[in-house]
């Protein structure tokens, strides 16, 4: 008897030296130490050459080493001990995805993957190898169907709420991307740190929220401070809520909250935000963080819809927000610079770029202005605004 992914199976006797060398495969195989992993595997077939699964992860692993041709006829030896081996199939899937180039080499991953699941359907390394399939050919919709399904079959998996959490974030779908990466984060610090980082690059590149995702390792000064009393237990349960609810309930979590702690409205705001913000309504969401009571709330709430103007918005100073801050001072002569293309532009954007060197606008501006005087893209005001260019809008200028 033993237990392989949960669930307890009953099979054919297993020397201990066999199994202490699995035991130690799969430790280098978690840390991705692919030649131990060979080393062991082959340790352990010795003591054990009729173990099918044994010969699916050896061929795996010898598949990470470039020993591709030796991977395959090693996991062909276990599907023949093993037709319904459904690691054995999974395994062959993962080999021909290392080298996979063209639509007939995925069609064949797919193939094995497939067979994999009919052999067991509750298997989460097939589902999770089909969802990275989807991912990697642009189906988003089939692989979020497959993430979230793998979800519910697999509730403590930190590596599927990773990557509901990524194809989430991908979509666009803030809340459920930050409630995913949250739980994954929950399970396992490390996949948890990878879901973070994949639904912060995935959201900064659609400008959602390019400033700060506020996911718990992300908190302002200000909720840091709290660390002591009603404040802390409140936050820690507006995070919650922020992570799972619906839009008006967070607003209204939001309210209580910011009632009774002040001093964390930009903490509140932000993530406030960040949970309820999508294309068809950016516009309502960003108004509430430019009207919040503090000034870092406001600058959040500035820096999200700055990102969503074309030139000519930012060109009306009656469009700008109130240059409470460095950037947003910068942003205005930025503005001012292009509005007048004459002689003394190009000081005024220098002030600008020296005021708030890495705040992609006032780099946009800049780039534009240098445009306008028939600059190439060589020029370094346009590939600066090119390199910091997050949004579709603000890398239209990068082609021209």
């Amino acid at each position: 008897m033993r237990v392989q992914a949960g669930r307890a199976k009953v099979g054919r006797f297993v020397s201990s030296a066999a199994y202490e060398a699995s035991l130690d495969a799969a430790i280098a195989e978690e840390r991705g130490e692919w030649p131990r992993a060979v080393e062991f595997l082959r340790r352990a077939r010795d003591e054990d050459p009729d173990g099918p699964e044994l010969g699916a992860r050896l061929g795996v692993a010898l598949c990470h080493v470039g020993k591709l041709q030796a991977g395959m006829f090693a996991i062909d030896d276990a599907l023949r001990i093993d037709p319904e081996l459904e690691r054995g199939w999974t395994a062959r899937a993962r080999c021909r995805l290392l080298v996979a180039k063209s639509d007939a080499d995925l069609a064949a991953v797919r193939e094995d993957l497939e067979r994999a699941i009919r052999c067991d359907a509750d298997a989460l390394e097939p589902a999770l190898l089909l969802v990275e399939l989807d991912v990697r050919v642009g189906a988003l919709s089939r692989a979020r169907m497959r993430a979230e399904e793998a979800v519910v079959l697999h509730p403590h998996s930190a590596r599927a709420l990773r990557w509901l959490a990524d194809i989430a974030a991908r979509q666009g779908d803030a809340k459920r991307a930050v409630s995913a990466a949250l739980d994954a984060a929950s399970l396992d610090d490390a996949t948890g740190a990878v879901a973070k980082t994949a639904v912060r690059d995935a959201i900064d590149r659609q400008g959602i929220a390019s400033f700060s995702l506020s996911l718990r390792d992300a908190r302002s000064p200000a909720a840091a401070e709290a660390a002591e009393g009603a404040c802390r237990a409140l936050f820690g349960a507006f995070e919650q809520i922020a992570a799972k609810a619906e839009p008006n309930e967070i607003a209204t979590a939001a309210e209580g909250v910011r009632a009774q702690c002040p001093e964390l409205d930009a903490t509140i705001t932000t993530l406030e935000v960040t949970a309820t913000w999508s294309p068809s309504d950016a516009e309502k969401v960003e108004a509430r963080a430019l009207a919040a009571p503090s000034a870092a709330a406001r600058r959040f709430g500035a820096r999200m819809r700055l990102r969503r103007m074309s030139i000519d918005e930012l060109l009306d100073p009656n469009a700008l927000p109130p240059a409470e801050d460095r950037e947003t001072l910068a942003l205005h002569l930025a503005s001012a610079a292009v509005r007048a293309n004459d002689a003394g532009s190009a000081a005024l954007a220098a002030t600008a770029l020296d005021l708030a060197p890495i705040e992609p606008t006032v780099a946009r501006l800049c780039g534009e202005l240098a445009r306008r005087k028939g600059k190439g893209l060589d020029d370094p005001s346009r590939k600066r605004a090119c390199a910091l260019a997050r949004t579709p809008l603000e890398k239209q200028p990068c082609s021209l």
